[in-house]
């Protein structure tokens, strides 16, 4: 075997390495010779080099690769002689039930280079009918099972797309026959869902799930099924709004790269149906159109997808309807002098298009019959133009604010409902991150991704889930708030907290819980004298607060001064907030007036003392007690002087400065630190080392308790 294996490996490095190897393999007619080896080879490492070589040689040189194997060399399973053809070879292999993943991946990248040549096309999809339904049979249990390898259901989605267009190029009827009654557009659906580590996954479903829809005949109606499947319809829909939501790097690593894949392609797929058929948009319409806001979204969403890529990329993308025209087809439309589709023959093509499905003018054309066969630069260019211009206008069609219809779905179901938790509510074109292609998205929940859809589902919208950014975002925002409410709370005079009685739950001898409050004191007066000024939480709104975040090491007597300037800016806001409030808005006037007579002056009175310590005694000589008293706060991830800890702080420098210099001195001297000290400075001394690593080991190891995975080189929260 470890000769078997060397010999592979020289093999391959012959034919990676050098250009002419391929060719020379070629020649010498290793292909039927290293398809004998894989039927017959126990070695997994050497089935492995095999499929590999297998696979270069058939990626280099495909039409050469597959010609090498005559047909009905041998087909006898039993013999020493090679499957018929290359084809037939690695679909044996798929079919195995114990084979290694790595190896089926491998033979699925073979047969999709295969699809790629007229010979292999036809060995896969014309020559036997049954094998093409062995292979799409399994590709549709493969990938409809959750305990399948992602790497082989990635490999799978990708034979589909090359399945597809092989069969539209060669009008291999049974191809979508058996897809059409297999409903394979479900489970591709289902793996758009995958988890973020598997994201290639779910991008390779996506490119599938669209060639699918571009490519099929319009007499198999592929369209009209995703449209009138309300569960796949939501998920498509849902992951084009949950990719519109996050943002993510263009250019960071190969997921962001799969997800923009996602997006394209979802976005292309929803214009698509959009585009070749009348009800796909009346229906969309229905399901969205009492939702103004939600079809916004949408509208936005894959408005800015299908602007992400290329002009380029949409030259390869024929529109067929469900009449079997060609609507993308140049010819089909008047053209400005600029180079540009007219807009009113745009229209005019879409009102045709409705004559003719009114006249059951349905055809079962073939895609390549109606499709622009020229391949010029221009022609390539306006081709790709104007199907640009018609999947966005078949997007506006469909997601028109003024339509009227019906919200409810299949099966009593709102599509609304089911795709809301998805929705960006504050979406804009003219926002810059509508305009930014970095602000894409593609952290999605989990799961059971469809709410509850019985009769007590009410069709208003989900909030929408948070991202860890977000989550982070709202974290700080609370900290600030928290830290700004402190302060206010330390020199208010007019705050007045609303007293809540709390329930109290005890447990029974049967088992039962008993809920008791406190009685209201049946002595109390019973009219009590309300405070003429008051305030409380409620009557906060954003900007009242003052806050503010200074590191420790960048506390010093400029910094300070401009923070006594951003406070007096404050001051000014603040009163010029009392004036403008009307008077019957009696807490809110409370509110300002303790924040301009009490709260801000004594805040200022602070920071300007702070600053005279800083003028007369130096910044490191101000950040000594400051480092002595809030020593446990620091090594717990406490890292700058901010708006709740200020009147404390300023509590502790001033106890500092206000003791004698022996007082001092004797705080400098801190005998419960330095014994611990003195006595490892002894153990060490009366310890003897041997160079190894066992004589250091629990040098380090203290008695003390501290907090684990905090402190020393933490960042806290309340740091900018």
């Amino acid at each position: 075997e470890a000769v078997r294996v060397a010999a592979c490996e020289v093999l391959f490095a012959f034919a990676f390495r050098l250009p002419s190897a391929c060719e020379s393999l070629l020649v010498c007619h290793a292909v039927p010779r290293l398809l004998l080896r894989l039927k017959s080879e126990p070695s997994p490492t050497v089935r492995v080099f095999v499929c590999s070589i297998l696979r270069l040689l058939v990626t280099e040189l495909p039409q050469e690769a597959i010609g090498d194997v005559e047909s009905g060399y041998g087909t006898d399973q039993n013999s020493n002689a090679p499957p018929s053809s290359v084809v037939a070879a690695f679909v044996d292999i798929l079919l195995s039930d114990n084979e290694l993943d790595d190896i089926r991946v491998m033979a699925t990248e073979i047969l999709c280079s295969a699809c790629k040549t007229k010979i292999g096309a036809k060995q896969l999809l014309v020559s036997d009918n049954a094998l093409l339904s062995d292979v799409l049979m399994l590709i549709n249990f493969t990938i409809s099972n959750s305990a399948a390898a992602p790497a082989v259901v990635e490999a799978l989605a990708r034979l589909i797309e090359c399945m597809s267009i092989a069969a539209s190029s060669l009008r291999v009827i049974p191809f979508y026959e058996i897809v059409t009654s297999m409903e394979i557009e479900k489970p591709l659906s289902q793996n758009l869902r995958r988890p973020k580590s598997e994201v290639h996954v779910a991008a390779a479903a996506a490119r599938a799930l669209r060639h699918l829809v571009q490519w099929s005949p319009p007499a198999f109606h592929c369209g009209s099924r995703i449209v009138s499947n309300f569960p796949v319809l939501s998920v498509i829909l849902k992951t084009v709004l949950e990719c519109d939501k996050e943002s993510i790097d263009t250019s960071a690593n190969d997921a962001d790269l799969h997800h923009q894949i996602i997006s394209v392609e979802l976005a292309i797929t929803i214009a698509l149906l959009l585009a070749q058929s009348p009800f796909a948009r009346s229906h969309l319409n229905g399901e969205l159109g009492q939702y103004p806001s939600w079809s916004q979204s949408l509208l936005e969403a894959v408005s800015k997808f299908l602007n992400s890529p290329t002009l380029d990329y949409y030259a390869s993308i024929d529109i067929v309807d469900v009449t079997g025209t060609c609507i993308s087809n140049v010819g089909m439309v008047k053209w400005s002098e600029a180079g540009k589709p007219l807009k009113s023959s745009i229209r005019q093509l879409f009102e045709d298009q409705v004559v003719r499905v009114q006249q059951k003018q349905v055809g079962d054309v073939p895609l390549s019959n109606q499709s622009n066969n020229e391949n010029s630069s221009d022609a390539l260019k306006a081709r790709a133009k104007l199907t640009f211009v018609l999947l966005n206008f078949a997007m506006a069609l469909a997601l028109d604010p003024a339509a009227n219809a019906s919200p409810t779905g299949a099966n009593g179901a709102s599509l609304a409902s089911a795709i809301g938790d998805g929705l960006n509510y504050t979406n804009s074109l003219s926002s810059p991150h509508r305009a930014n292609l970095s602000h894409l998205s593609a952290t999605t929940p989990r799961g059971n991704n469809f709410p509850s859809m019985g009769p007590k589902s009410t069709g208003l919208p989900v909030r929408p889930a948070l991202s860890r950014q977000e989550k982070e975002q709202m974290m700080y925002s609370y900290d600030k708030f928290d830290s700004a409410f402190k302060l206010v709370l330390r020199f208010s005079k007019y705050y007045e907290k609303k007293d809540r009685n709390e329930a109290t739950y005890l447990p029974t001898a049967d088992g039962y819980m008993v809920r008791q409050t406190q009685l209201k004191n049946p002595w109390a007066k019973i009219v009590k004298k309300k405070r003429a000024l008051s305030w409380n939480v409620g009557d906060v709104k954003e900007g009242d607060l003052f806050y503010f975040a200074l590191p420790y090491e960048e506390l010093n007597l400029r910094n300070i001064e401009a923070l006594l300037s951003t406070l007096r800016r404050h001051i000014t806001h603040t009163k010029k907030s009392l004036v403008i409030t009307p008077h019957g808005a009696k807490g809110r006037r409370a509110l300002l007036y303790d924040l301009q007579e009490s709260v801000l002056p004594q805040t200022q009175e602070l920071l300007l003392r702070l600053a005279d310590l800083l003028d007369s005694k130096g910044d490191s000589t101000v950040r000594f007690p400051i480092f002595l008293f809030r020593e446990r706060e620091i090594h717990v991830g406490e890292r700058a002087l901010h708006s709740g800890i200020l009147a404390d702080v300023m509590d502790q420098v001033d106890y500092y400065f206000n003791q004698s210099a022996a007082e001092r001195d004797a705080m400098h001297q801190r005998p419960e630190l330095t014994a611990d000290i003195d006595a490892k400075i002894a153990e060490l001394r009366a310890r003897q080392f041997t160079g190894t690593e066992e004589a250091v080991q629990g040098l380090d190891s203290d008695d003390d308790e501290r907090v684990p995975g905090r402190g020393h080189g933490g960042i806290s929260s309340d740091s900018d």
